[in-house]
């Protein structure tokens, strides 16, 4: 009788490991918040509060943290002052009687920064308000931030109830939710699949744990994997990437604009939202999410087309060049730079409308995260519209106010930041919306606001001190 050898069953060896990993992963999401960039836990919340009287004195105060916490037990803000350290809680609950409290809620395009004020929203909505009730006290009180996150500026507009505002004017623009990074520079060199199997990776608690730094290194190592594609496909790969974290942010931001508005709704006092307003003749897009698949004649044409364009401008031959940029949308009409070339030969021929509508289409198609616009615009408003908020047409004032009836550099710094004008801008738009619900007292009525253009000519010259960011 032959003896039968048994064999060792060598895939067992991994079970007992791949047990206890699991287990952990387990066990971690029972009982680890692992943290999020740029959210709560690591971001101080950041309010200070703006003399209406003096656009130059502005005191930071927080409500979440101690004074040893942030400066040290010495006591002494560090220089320069970073948004996130910012100084112990100077907030009055219960208010002073008599006070009219502002909230200024938003990102980077409404937050001056230590010291900028002429780049800070609560400058131009305090001195309109002291204009028109200089009897009043107003206090403004700007809960800003630079690189906050959409998510974040949610969660301030929940909190700022028990400060008991009177009126809070909110702003999303520059704020996304926040978004899942595919990984560093190599994403672009790596499979479909590939992007999947990293993010699956950053996910687990298991590498979460480990930090920020070793959830990039696995995930890239894992993007490394594949390095032998194309030119084509490393391309494609890009716009696939970049149109699936716009179309994740858009995702993102429906649930997160109704949150707001749900939070927006319970605060005391009156609440609105800006519309969101970005350049549109002065920045040019990065480049084109859209366009179509040229055979090789087609795209010389094309790209001969706009090169022209591009000359001719340069040349003030604005007839030239609207003609040529035609001609190349009469080939490939989705492509963001070709809108934009026709954008601005058109308002060099005072072609006012069509050329907001050129520069409209350039923006749609634009790869910038920065110019995710008519989505979120939409969900914003139906946000809004649920919860019977109002939304300021901030985009009719920007365009009212433009040198040229398109938003360009006279009010925007870059794509989303506005200058001391657009700021101005806004600054009026918020101050009318206040006035409008905050009685005169009797025998008073409201004076004409002076415009945005006239309120810069009235502010004294910034201080030697402030520099331009």
């Amino acid at each position: 009788m032959t003896r039968k050898t048994s064999r060792f069953r060598w895939w067992l060896l991994p079970l007992p490991l791949i047990g206890l990993l699991v287990l952990a992963e387990i066990v971690l999401r029972l009982a680890w918040q692992p943290p999020l960039l740029y959210e709560s836990n690591f971001l101080l919340r950041p309010f200070y509060i703006a003399e209406t009287q003096d656009e130059t004195s502005t005191t930071y105060v927080t409500h979440s943290a101690k004074p040893e916490e942030i400066f040290g037990q010495s006591g002494v803000p560090p220089k320069p002052m970073d948004p996130r350290q910012i100084s112990p809680a100077r907030i009055r609950v219960p208010k002073k009687p008599g006070t009219v409290r502002v909230f200024l809620v938003g990102s980077s395009p409404i937050y001056g920064g230590p010291g900028l004020t002429r780049f800070s929203l609560s400058t131009y909505v305090g001195k309109y308000l002291a204009v028109a009730r200089p009897a009043v006290e107003f206090e403004i009180i700007e809960a800003a931030a630079q690189q906050m996150s959409a998510d974040t500026l949610g969660e301030i507009i929940e909190e700022l109830a028990v400060l008991q505002p009177d009126f809070t004017l909110v702003y999303v623009g520059g704020a996304v939710p926040t978004l899942e990074a595919p990984g560093s520079h190599e994403t672009a060199d790596a499979a479909p699949i590939l992007f999947k199997v990293a993010n699956a990776i950053g996910r687990l608690y298991l590498v979460q744990v480990l930090g920020p730094s070793a959830q990039r290194s696995l995930k890239d190592a894992v993007l490394t994997v594949d390095n032998f594609l194309s030119p084509g496909d490393r391309h494609d790969n890009e716009i696939n990437m970049q149109k699936n974290m716009l179309e994740e942010a858009r995702r993102k931001m429906e649930d997160v604009y109704r949150e707001m508005a749900v939070a927006a709704k319970r605060l005391p006092g009156q609440t609105a939202f800006y519309e969101v307003v970005t350049d549109l003749a002065g920045s040019p897009p990065i480049w084109s999410l859209s366009f179509k698949k040229l055979d090789p004649e087609q795209s010389k044409r094309f790209f001969s087309s706009l090169k022209e364009a591009n000359e001719a401008l340069a040349n003030g031959q604005s007839t030239r060049a609207e003609a040529a940029a035609r001609q190349a949308l009469a080939i490939d009409d989705t492509y963001a730079e070709a809108h934009f070339v026709h954008g601005r030969a058109l308002l060099e021929l005072r072609r006012t409308e069509e050329s907001y509508n050129a520069y409209d289409r350039a923006r749609e198609s634009d790869a910038s995260h920065d110019r995710l616009f008519s989505a979120p615009r939409r969900q914003l408003a139906k946000a809004l519209n649920e919860n019977h908020l109002p939304l300021l047409p901030s985009d009719e004032a920007f365009r009212r106010n433009a040198e040229q009836g398109v938003p360009g550099p006279d009010l925007f710094r870059d794509i989303t930041h506005p200058t001391p004008l657009g700021l101005a801008v806004l600054g009026h738009l918020g101050a009318a919306w206040i006035l409008e619900h905050l009685p005169a007292p009797a025998g008073q009525t409201t004076p004409v606001l002076p415009s945005p253009h006239d309120l810069l000519v009235a502010l004294p010259p910034p201080p030697p001190t402030e520099l331009m960011p």
